[in-house]
């Protein structure tokens, strides 16, 4: 597969959320203030994403622009997470931290060797929740 070709929607569709950590602890001393005082209490909730993308040209060119894809692919995911989280079970949202790590490796697969791009993010939203439904 030539990474160069991929269009956006096939690249997000080779991501795989690995994992979703959702963290009850105070993002900070004034946010467990305002708790007790009746606020919303901000939480942490940390997404990672990775993928892997097999490279074919190894033009320094080529590597430089495929990095440069990777990454602006795992900007737009971090910056519509706000979206889902606000959609689901946040109040409010604000991206507090992002992490993103490009790695190749050279592999052997079946005797063949395979230049791979590996791509890693975690980022770090801080929230407030919304509130609980009135049960009923």
């Amino acid at each position: 597969m030539n990474f160069r070709r991929l269009k956006p929607a096939t690249m997000a569709t080779t991501l795989a959320l690995v994992s979703f950590a959702f963290a009850a602890a105070s993002a900070d001393p004034a946010a467990a203030r305002s708790a007790s005082l009746g606020g919303a209490p901000a939480v942490v909730v940390n997404v990672n994403f990775q993928t892997q993308l097999p490279i074919e040209d190894l033009s320094d060119e080529a590597i430089v622009k495929s990095q440069e894809s990777a990454r602006a692919l795992l900007y737009k995911l971090a910056n519509k997470e706000c979206g889902l989280l606000t959609e689901t079970i946040a109040k409010t949202c604000r991206l507090s931290g992002l992490s993103i790590n490009v790695n190749m490796q050279n592999r052997n697969r079946s005797n063949q060797p395979q230049t791979v791009l590996y791509v890693k993010s975690n980022a770090r939203y801080s929230i407030t929740l919304k509130d609980a439904p009135d049960k009923q």
